[in-house]
């Protein structure tokens, strides 16, 4: 996946997590997960940017993994959204699919960089 496609699936997935947003339920509690959901959510969407313009390789490791840092505290949101019934499992299930797929890649992605990054150091 190029990165640009990468930065369309985080877009098509913060119009996924408004459009969910629009269907959660007026009370308070619902309210206030869903807007911490809406945030956390499409947060990564709209800041991948700021990864693709890393002023370097630690740089760019460190904005991937406040992105990541999103994405899993957005699944959790999504979660409590799904425990608490708040929507219909149907309308919940692919987008917390798309959120666990998009933390793997985003920790697979992670992972490889910072191993690349160890073994660069100890060749020096």
């Amino acid at each position: 996946m190029t990165s640009k496609e990468l930065q369309e699936r985080l877009i098509r997935f913060a119009v996924a997590i408004l459009k969910l947003f629009r269907k959660m339920p007026k009370e308070p509690d619902a309210i206030h997960i869903a807007g911490q959901f809406m945030r956390s959510g499409t947060h990564p969407g709209i800041h991948y940017g700021e990864v693709r313009a890393a002023e370097s390789d630690k740089d760019f490791v460190h904005k991937l993994k406040m992105i990541n840092k999103e994405l899993r505290e957005t699944y959790n949101f999504l979660t409590i959204v799904q425990l608490m019934e708040y929507v219909k499992p149907d309308d919940i299930a692919p987008v917390h699919k798309e959120c666990n797929e998009l933390i793997a890649i985003f920790t697979a992605t992670i992972i490889s960089l910072e191993s690349k990054e160890y073994r660069g150091r100890s060749k020096r």
